[in-house]
């Protein structure tokens, strides 16, 4: 397990696609975080659960933290 803290922007859907490889990974998320909803919206710097026994692809997530990629789709 590790955690992450959110950044400006991200939604969910980008914080299971950066550390999980996958947009599947946002009901791991969900689960470990005790969140209620798909579309909740998170405060920056909010602290979140990652289980890294549970990512699914694996060599996308090592390339987004090779690039220091910050998967963000929201335009707030």
């Amino acid at each position: 397990m590790q955690t992450i803290k959110v950044k400006s922007g991200q939604t969910l859907f980008d914080i299971a696609l950066q550390c999980y490889g996958s947009v599947e990974g946002v009901y791991q998320l969900i689960s470990d975080n005790n969140l209620t909803s798909l579309t909740d919206l998170l405060p920056v710097d909010t602290e979140l659960v990652i289980d890294t026994t549970k990512i699914i692809n694996q060599q996308l997530v090592d390339y987004y933290d090779q690039e220091k990629i910050n998967v963000c789709s929201s335009i707030y």
